[in-house]
């Protein structure tokens, strides 16, 4: 073990300095990726910093010896731990998770200030092993957002500069040493805000922007840091050799798509609020499952500026999944990838510049039969044999997404189906109580990003959930149509609604066929005597119902809702559903005003 800080033993006096307050304790605990992390890391300051450095240390040996480490370091010192590149293909994921959360137990019994570096790519070495790392450090993520920790994601930093790495392909040369050091200091100084603990570092400092992000200064050989949700990406690393590297995140933030998707449990009741929240959080594609629609109902689904993808329940009640496309991308059915018996649905996206994604929504309904779990497993297996795929949806499945283990035999295939077809499952928060059933799918991670669990849309029980998609969008104004309600032929359309057989046409049906009749034929009359318009879309622009007050209600929900789940207090949860009846009531009284 090599330990650089102060002798051992040495009584460290605080620094009694005018206007200078007195340093918190820091420390890096690590494998030897951290050898020479000193240099930068201690620089000057070795009485209040130190870097521990086990060299072949697996993560049980840093939980074995962190007390032991920890022990002279007084209350609450700021810890940095770098470690599991000796564990990743000599233990499972599993087993590795778990091992993690012994260390974390211990590390929480001496402080409260803990960041988990993840781990870094290995170069030279197979696609798989490199993607099994990513896995394991969106894993550890989840597990740090969960435990209250930080993280630090030094993938972007270190991806693709081989020059960063000694001959071995596996340790860091000084130059690369210099930038993960650079981080573990900027980490450990506290001069970055976390907005959600354990989400990873979003740097808030003052700044110049730099193409609409801020960027801060004074982290040495990181001079220009993107503000970026869950992960530090440099923009620029002058210094160390590397000159312009391109941020890979705010790029997708920049060109990228927004999605939202959502269990509605009947979307008939809760059209509206999903259109505040598509034009409020200016979302790209909607997957919806549970749409409770019939083939009849095809208004109930219809939000301005979207193309509506729908398959309905052909028997019975419930079921059915849709997908609204922002009417500027171009998209295009796939029915070619349905088996015809799996609720799904799905398009493929394209650009001008040729490239493509597949997208499905799926619903898989509880206790489903064996031949429908078969079905889906060949759906998923097709789609991922054209290329990026990506998929969302409510499959009921009963799985353990950390140790990724089924509790049924339908459970162990599905999580076996996305082993073989190379499927990431991004979504390790509850969405349903304190269930996983709500799943998003990829089969390149590097897809998807900023993935959050939300408050859910009126009184579903199901969270929704929103990320972004890394897919280049053509620019330019989408066109939608409307109706010139001053130019239309009023005459001769009551002298046609006169010639209906209201009378026969409505004999012998229900309250709501006979409304759904009844708007048809109204719909139809409006098409053939009203005359349309092409109209450029405004990115945004809502309803004249969604106003300020509807906006505001809608957006003190989810403030709500994130201040009930990070408490968990049954108050907060009250408070919560008092205002999703607040919010729906606002939206109705808005409405009738307009």
């Amino acid at each position: 073990m090599s330990c650089s800080g102060p002798a051992s033993g040495t009584e460290v006096e605080p620094s009694t300095r005018k206007g200078r307050r007195e340093e918190k304790r820091a420390i890096v605990l690590g494998d030897s990726i951290v050898r020479g992390a000193d240099r930068r890391f201690c620089g000057a300051d070795r009485e209040s910093r130190m870097v521990c450095c086990l060299p072949g240390a697996r993560v049980w040996d840093i939980s074995d010896r962190v007390q032991a480490i920890l022990e002279s370091e007084g209350m609450n010192p700021d810890v940095v731990v770098h470690v599991g590149t000796n564990d990743v293909g000599k233990v499972s994921e599993g087993v590795l998770l778990r091992e993690f959360r012994e260390l974390g137990v211990k590390l929480k019994g001496r402080t409260s200030r803990v960041t988990i570096s993840g781990l870094l790519p290995v170069p030279h070495v197979s696609e798989a092993k490199n993607r099994m790392i990513m896995h394991i450090n969106t894993r550890l993520r989840a597990w740090c957002r969960k435990e209250g920790f930080r993280f630090l994601d030094n993938w972007s930093l270190f991806q693709g500069h081989w020059d960063l790495f000694q001959r071995d392909g596996l340790h860091l040369n000084r130059r690369g040493t210099n930038i993960l050091a650079g981080v573990f200091a900027s980490a450990a100084r506290g001069g970055f805000k976390l907005d959600v603990q354990g989400a990873g570092i979003q740097i808030q400092r003052v700044g110049q922007k730099v193409h609409g992000v801020k960027c801060v200064q004074g982290l040495g050989d990181l001079e220009k840091v993107i503000k970026i949700q869950g992960a530090i990406c440099p923009m620029e690393v002058q210094g160390a050799g590397l000159g312009t590297v391109d941020s890979v995140l705010s790029k997708e933030r920049r060109n990228g798509l927004r999605i939202l998707y959502l269990n509605a449990r009947s979307v008939r009741n809760k059209t509206d609020e999903l259109e505040a929240q598509v034009k409020m959080g200016n979302y790209d594609i909607v997957g919806i499952t549970e749409t409770w629609l019939q083939g009849d109902q095809a208004w109930e689904l219809s939000v301005p500026g979207y193309t509506c993808y729908r398959r309905d329940r052909n028997m019975g009640r419930g079921g059915g999944v849709a997908l609204l496309v922002r009417n500027e991308i171009q998209s295009l059915a796939r029915g070619d990838l349905g088996t015809g018996e799996v609720e799904s649905v799905w398009i493929e996206l394209r650009n001008s510049k040729g490239k493509k994604t597949l997208m499905g929504v799926v619903y898989r309904p509880p206790n489903s039969s064996v031949d429908i779990g078969y079905k889906l497993i060949r759906e998923l297996t097709l789609a991922c044999t054209k290329g990026n795929a990506v998929v969302m949806g409510d499959f009921n499945m009963q799985v353990d997404w950390e140790n990724q283990v089924g509790a049924g035999p339908q459970d162990r295939e599905f999580v076996e189906c996305l082993r073989d077809v190379f499927l990431e499952q991004l979504v390790l928060e509850p969405t349903r109580n304190e269930a996983i059933l709500d799943l998003v799918m990829c089969n390149e991670q590097e897809l998807i990003s900023d993935l959050e669990v939300k408050e859910p849309l009126g009184s579903s029980d199901h969270n929704m959930i929103s990320f972004y998609l890394q897919f280049e969008r053509d620019r330019g104004r989408s066109e939608v149509s409307v109706l010139q309600l001053n130019k239309g032929d009023y005459g001769a359309m009551r002298e046609e609604l006169a010639k209906v057989k209201w009378a026969d046409a409505l004999a012998g049906k229900t309250v709501d066929q006979q409304w759904q009749i009844f708007l048809g034929i109204i719909q139809k009359m409006q098409m053939q005597f009203i005359p349309m318009r092409r109209k450029d879309s405004k990115r945004g622009k809502g309803p004249q119902w969604l106003t300020k007050e509807v906006r505001d209600c809608i957006a003190l929900k989810k403030k709500k809702y994130d201040r009930a789940k990070m408490s968990g207090n049954t108050d907060d949860w009250e408070s919560f559903k008092e205002q999703q009846i607040l919010t729906k009531k606002a939206i109705r009284r808005e409405k009738n005003q307009v």
